[in-house]
């Protein structure tokens, strides 16, 4: 019998471990410089809880959307569309001449975030091997902290030496890269107990 610590995670485990880190990197790069962006198109500081909460809206209306989606189809689909709209929502972004496109951009941002949270925890429980399925989430679920840690001043550094453009194109290419990466993951099925 094979003691927990024998028991070893899959490499796609690992794939989603950076398929997340990817997609959160880009997340926290954005989230400091957004309310500079939003000034920059000539909004308020109360525009910017508007952009904030069109994000938070859309993730909560989409999420219960996500889980019912991943129970029917599996998570796989739910992960690489979610993957997809979380990754490359910020290519949208440099094509916002105004507050309501970027309203609009935040509400794809939004969904995108909610299908990909959903899928990439269950997918994460899935691969990670049965004795060790805390472990696995405790991992994945260090990806959101991890990034924190570098992405802001990175997002900091790429709009004070290049612009908003720049940023929106960096993290939506992480993004699409991230969405490409989840095309590989494999279609596995939920245990049922």
């Amino acid at each position: 019998m094979n003691s927990p610590h024998r028991s070893r995670f899959p490499l796609s485990f690992y794939l989603v471990l950076f398929i997340t880190l990817l997609l959160f990197f880009g997340m926290q790069a954005l989230m400091p410089m957004l309310p500079l962006y939003v000034l920059h198109l000539g909004g308020t500081a109360a525009d910017n809880g508007l952009v904030i909460w069109v994000f938070a809206l859309a993730s909560v209306l989409a999420r219960p959307l996500a889980g019912s989606l991943a129970d029917r189809w599996g998570d796989w689909p739910v992960l690489g569309v979610g993957a997809l709209l979380f990754g490359g929502a910020p290519l949208l972004y440099s094509l916002c001449p105004d507050l309501v496109t970027l309203l609009a951009a935040r509400a794809v941002h939004g969904a995108g975030m909610a299908l990909y949270t959903t899928a990439y925890r269950a997918m994460a429980a899935e691969l990670s091997p049965s004795p060790r399925q805390g472990e696995g989430l405790g991992m994945v679920g260090t990806a959101s902290s991890l990034t924190m840690a570098v992405a802001p001043l990175a997002g900091e550094w790429v709009v004070g030496d290049w612009g908003f453009p720049a940023l929106f194109k960096l993290i939506g290419g992480l993004g699409i890269g991230a969405f490409g990466l989840s095309l590989a993951m494999p279609r596995v099925r939920r245990r049922v107990v």
